[in-house]
């Protein structure tokens, strides 16, 4: 069994990567697999169920929200927002964060499309006491 950090910590992985388009921001924009989700309740959600199984997870949250898509794991292109939430599940602090999606991940590669925001999570290297 996978510890709740380990997963979580892993459920978005970034790196820098220059991507530039015309009414984007130009400068390094983040690439990672991770959490996307359409609301921030939706992700907060995940990070409550979360133990093992992360399919699982997303089964539940998007049964819970009628739409099959609601959060799914995928590869984008972001930039991080503001933290909106933040959650203590047994013992390790978890970020709810928007992120403005603004490429996916195809099989030719990152594709630019229409930003928008979503939500993610990301564990803190802190712990609660």
């Amino acid at each position: 069994m996978r510890t709740l950090p380990g997963m979580l910590g892993a459920v978005l992985l970034c790196s820098i990567s220059s991507i530039a388009h015309a009414g984007i921001q130009t400068g390094p924009i983040l690439t990672g697999a991770g959490l996307v989700c359409d609301t921030k309740e939706q992700a907060e959600r995940f990070v409550r169920l979360m133990e093992d199984d992360v399919e699982k997870t997303l089964h539940a949250v998007n049964r819970e929200a009628g739409d099959e898509h609601a959060c799914v794991v995928a590869t984008v292109g972001f930039v991080p927002g503001a933290k909106v939430a933040e959650i203590d599940k047994n013992g390790t602090i978890v970020h709810v964060i928007e992120v403005r999606v603004v490429a996916v991940a195809t099989i030719g590669g990152l594709q630019m499309v229409e930003p928008k925001v979503y939500y993610s999570v990301i564990a803190s290297k802190e712990r609660s006491v």
